[in-house]
């Protein structure tokens, strides 16, 4: 039972927990300032769609096998042109609300796509980039198609383009399940990130087309205070069904050795570098070519 009194009950009304039990929400400034601080954002979101005000940072992903670069992730940033650099934290979610995130995701695919030809190309390297792929865009009809439109534009092979879901993502999971068959015929990779974190269902990961395992950031947190069986365990599980497996999060030399020990088959975070935008990304990788 929800009760409501005085004239800004509405305002009070959206900010009650969505729970059964008596609650009572009582108006004040707060709310009202909280009120004005999102619509203004909304505002914001709605122009930097338009005026393109994201940008795309990039993390790299290494092979522990060979110690070399395989690949990055995409990562977006709404760059504000007063406030900076916004984490995708503050936007995404309110984006979705404004059912502008499979807008914001096929741009960021497509900038992913052009600039990692532009990386392979200025290099010599065969990097695959790694794009996170919304349960929204997922569920979008044109999906498909506008991921073949995207790489015949930009001329990024299939092979190098990774696709991340989620597991919250697949909460229709037979057509969820056959929407990445077919996008796994196109020659496109698809990784299920961070693995572990929800309430995983092992029946399906023999089910769905998948190519990699990314183990959630949390279990590398104690590493190597504490032994860690059941991030091994993750991983003979991700070999067992011939999946390569990715651990995210590495903050150190120990961390990396640990992952090594226990055949994890890739690694990316801080201890190699944190995300960086496209011109710092190449800087970097042209050090790194230039040490080895």
């Amino acid at each position: 039972m929800i009760v409501l009194y005085g004239k800004n009950a509405n305002l009070a009304k959206i900010h009650v927990p969505p729970v059964n039990d008596i609650r009572v929400m009582v108006y004040n400034s707060k709310l009202l300032t909280e009120s004005n601080e999102k619509r203004d954002i909304e505002l914001e979101l709605h122009h930097a769609v338009i005026a393109e005000q994201f940008e795309v940072f990039y993390q790299p992903q290494l092979s522990l096998i060979s110690g070399k670069h395989i690949g990055m992730e995409a990562l977006i940033r709404w760059n504000h042109p007063t406030k900076g650099i916004i984490s995708p934290l503050k936007f995404i979610q309110l984006a979705e609300e404004l059912h502008l995130i499979n807008q914001i995701g096929l741009w960021v695919l497509k900038k992913a796509c052009t600039q990692t030809v532009e990386i392979n190309e200025l290099f010599g390297l065969d990097l695959r980039v790694s794009v996170n792929l919304s349960s929204v865009q997922l569920q979008h009809p044109r999906l498909l198609q506008d991921i073949k439109e995207i790489l015949k534009e930009t001329g990024l092979e299939p092979r190098l383009l990774d696709l991340e879901i989620t597991e919250g993502s697949l909460f229709n999971f037979e057509k969820s399940s056959q929407i990445l068959e077919d996008i796994k015929n196109l020659g496109i990779h698809i990784s299920l990130d961070d693995f572990g974190a929800g309430y995983s269902s092992l029946s399906y990961l023999k089910k769905l087309s998948i190519h990699r395992l990314k183990i959630d950031r949390i279990f590398l947190l104690n590493i190597p205070k504490e032994e860690d069986t059941l991030m091994t365990s993750i991983v003979t599980l991700g070999h067992n069904l011939n999946l390569k497996v990715l651990a995210e999060g590495a903050e150190t030399l120990e961390q990396v050795n640990f992952l090594k020990t226990i055949q994890c088959d890739e690694v990316q975070g801080y201890y190699f570098s944190k995300p960086l935008p496209y011109s710092e990304f190449t800087a970097y990788l042209d050090k790194y070519l230039n040490i080895d």
